[in-house]
């Protein structure tokens, strides 16, 4: 048997360290595959198995794989082209017989000529050689793009609402908030942000966006709702209250019994008085979409005893994306581009939606198929779930977003118009409603004039955090404890209203 020296065993020890840090510090099952991994090529090493020089020499084979194959590609679409229309049109346009080209008309072997023809030829062979060149390489542009395509299965990343793959799923960019101080003494980050963004959705008519149900360790959703901190059971009956708002509401950051649905629901059982809270709170919405939700569970599931809503940073960010203070959300232009080919007109754009634009058919037909597109949109594109990472919606200030003071007062007033309905359909059915106004990392201009716009009948609770700066892991989001912190503020307003009805007959 060949002995092994202690650096023989390098490639198993390194992956088996690796993992064991990785599981210790966010439970990782990437970690615990790892270990296995790692075992495995000791023991083969242990066996007389050259594994590092298997190992190299599988690597040495791949990059030259590699190599071969980007070399091949690079000359297929640059190279060829542009060397086969040269050879083409190198002497002229007529082919006269072998080795000889000219011009047609100057006959065959004729010799070279000189002054303003011969220049004009070679004027235009060089126009003639370009155009061509150009047009093989949009054509085998298109033709690398459509063969991946057909072989893939797969579509333009920048087409919103697409369905992820499990493939997509599973090289998805890691969460950059996994690094972040205020997550840092949460060892499940890990599998939570990667769960975050595997949670799955649907198209959902007037609110834009519906949750399908979804499982795992810590994020678990039913229907419209996500699992939230029950109480425990009581003979006496338990007032329902039911909870709106964006991701903050649904709770990213936090696990299922840690959001600010459950945080509110074990404050109320601490004191006595327990409720049964449903988080209806969606990643990205707005309160326009949160009304429209709450007309139809209304009308479908009858009136709870109370209902919270918790808006804000979300109201702000998308009046940034439009022009016109309107209702809106996250994708609305992105939805626009595919329906109609052109952005949203609003009462302040001057020019109307190109009803007919053929040339713009065109291009858009052959960018969904090209190879360039591909490559910049992939370059550009960013995980799903992060603040706001995949446009798909998100409740922080992000660098994305040219926020203005207008946006802001735009927002606010959008809002307020938005509570108005809201308030009302609560009086309609009987329902008592409370309105939240979050808190944020920061209150720059556009959110003071946000914060100008409303009404006593919100309650804003915006500068709760400025001296909690350590719970935030984004410009909206906030850990656990920020969770319970903003749980504590609400509850004080909703206490009185649980002990009301627990003091009616």
């Amino acid at each position: 048997m060949v002995r092994r020296g202690p650096r023989a065993y390098l490639p198993g020890l390194v992956p088996v360290v690796v993992g064991v840090g990785l599981v210790l510090v966010s439970g990782s099952r990437r970690g615990a595959i790892l270990v296995l991994v790692g075992l495995v090529v000791v023991g083969l090493v242990a066996m007389g198995v050259d594994v590092a020089g298997a190992v190299d020499r599988a690597i040495r084979r791949a990059a030259h794989l590699v190599g071969t194959g980007v070399s091949a590609a690079v000359f297929a679409v640059f190279v060829l082209p542009a060397w086969a229309f040269r050879r083409l049109v190198r002497r002229g346009t007529t082919f006269h017989g072998r080795g000889a080209w000219s011009i047609a008309g100057t006959g065959h072997g004729a010799a070279p000529s000189s002054g303003p023809a011969a220049t004009s030829r070679t004027l235009a062979g060089r126009a003639t050689w370009a155009i061509g060149c150009v047009t093989l390489v949009l054509v085998a542009n298109y033709a690398v793009g459509w063969g991946w395509d057909v072989a893939t299965g797969g579509s333009s990343p920048s087409s919103p609402g697409a369905e992820a793959t499990a493939a997509d799923r599973t090289t998805r960019p890691r969460d950059p908030r996994n690094d972040v101080e205020a997550m840092a003494a949460y060892p499940w980050r890990g599998q939570y942000f990667d769960d975050l963004q595997r949670a799955p959705g649907t198209y959902w008519p007037y609110t834009e966006f519906r949750p399908l149900p979804f499982s795992s360790p810590h994020i678990n959703i039913d229907g419209w709702t996500r699992r939230t901190h029950r109480p425990a059971p009581t003979d006496r009956p338990v007032p329902t209250v039911w909870m709106f708002g964006g991701s903050t509401t649904f709770g990213e950051g936090q696990r299922d019994g840690w959001t600010i649905a459950s945080w509110l629901s074990r404050l109320a059982e601490a004191e006595g008085i327990p409720i049964e809270v449903s988080n209806y709170g969606q990643r990205g919405w707005t309160h326009f979409q949160e009304m429209v939700l709450y007309e139809q569970q209304l009308a479908l599931e009858g009136p709870p005893d109370l209902s919270v809503f918790y808006d804000g940073v979300n109201e702000i960010n998308t009046q940034s994306l439009i022009d016109g203070a309107i209702p809106t959300h996250y994708q609305a232009q992105a939805y626009s581009e595919q329906l109609f080919g052109s952005v949203m007109a609003t009462q302040l754009t001057s020019e109307e939606p190109a009803v007919d634009d053929p040339l713009g058919e065109v291009w858009h037909a052959y960018s969904e198929h090209s190879a360039i597109h591909k490559v910049a949109s992939h370059l550009r594109s960013r995980p799903v779930g992060a603040a706001p990472l995949a446009t798909d919606g998100a409740d922080a200030r992000d660098p994305e977003f040219d926020i203005t003071p207008q946006d802001g007062a735009d927002g606010g007033r959008v809002y307020e118009r938005g509570r108005a309905i809201t308030e009302g359909l609560s009086e309609r059915h009987g329902v008592r409603s409370l309105f939240f106004w979050q808190p944020s990392r920061t209150l720059g201009e556009p959110e003071e004039r946000a914060r100008a716009e409303l009404s006593p009948a919100t309650i804003d609770i915006s500068t709760l955090l400025l001296d909690h700066q350590d719970v935030f892991i984004d410009g909206g989001h906030t850990n656990e404890e920020g969770a319970r912190l903003v749980a504590e503020e609400i509850w004080q307003h909703l206490e009185p209203e649980v002990t009301a009805w627990y003091e009616e007959p």
